[in-house]
């Protein structure tokens, strides 16, 4: 769940990066009513360079690209 404490206006884009190669962060994929990430399958971001960016949609966060390895952008 991505929660700014303010409400997301449709299109709005948020970019998430690892902070660098020695911490491993894994974006989930929409799991459940309360989730509001829908990306297709989980996205690890183990490499300071990897990134995925997420779009807004009014209801939902989705994936308009990725840099992160094994998956499409």
């Amino acid at each position: 769940v991505i929660n700014s404490g303010v409400a997301a206006q449709a299109g709005q884009i948020v970019v998430l990066q690892a902070a660098d190669d020695a911490k491993t962060i894994v974006v989930k994929d929409y799991a459940g009513s309360t989730d509001n990430i829908r990306i297709g399958a989980d996205v690890t971001l183990d490499d300071a360079q990897d990134t995925v960016t997420l779009m807004w949609n009014g209801s939902a966060w989705n994936m308009i690209a990725s840099s992160a390895a094994g998956v499409p952008s």
